[in-house]
């Protein structure tokens, strides 16, 4: 007797039996293929949502505690906003961070407060000295990315 034949016996014995396992199976395959197409429509969604909106530049700490991780994040923040400048340019106006917020953690460091108009030079100036900083961050592997 080969498997065949004692399936095709038991599919006519116990008729609602087979009927229940193939539309259990029909089920499954219907769901399988459902959550395929969902999938595929989120990341086709997600992917239309960035291209509109756009999407901004994160930095995360790596290989930390939890504990130290935001303030390590919010540390390369600060140096690579900082790097990102044309130190005594007339444009840009500064004052110190604890004039601004008694309770700032950057005490008398200078921040800017107001940027005036600038050529195309000096904004690709000030992004090459950023890019060059991050380049440095990234180098040392205190943040990631592409």
């Amino acid at each position: 007797m080969n498997s065949f034949y004692f399936a095709w016996r038991s599919l006519f014995r116990q008729p609602v039996r087979a009927a229940l396992a193939i539309a259990g199976v029909a089920a499954i395959g219907a769901l399988l293929f459902d959550m395929l197409l969902l999938s595929q429509g989120m990341l086709i969604s997600f992917r239309d949502l960035l291209d509109d909106v756009g999407f901004d530049i994160r930095i995360m700490a790596t290989a930390s505690t939890p504990i130290s991780g935001p303030r390590m994040a919010d540390a390369a923040a600060t140096r690579l906003g900082n790097a990102v400048d044309l130190p005594a340019h007339p444009a840009i106006r500064r004052s110190p961070a604890n004039q601004l917020h008694d309770d700032s953690d950057l005490g008398a460091a200078p921040v800017v407060t107001h940027v005036g108009p600038l050529s195309p030079a000096e904004v690709n100036q000030a992004l090459t000295t950023g890019a060059t900083a991050a380049q440095g961050l990234r180098d040392r592997g205190l943040i990631s990315g592409t």
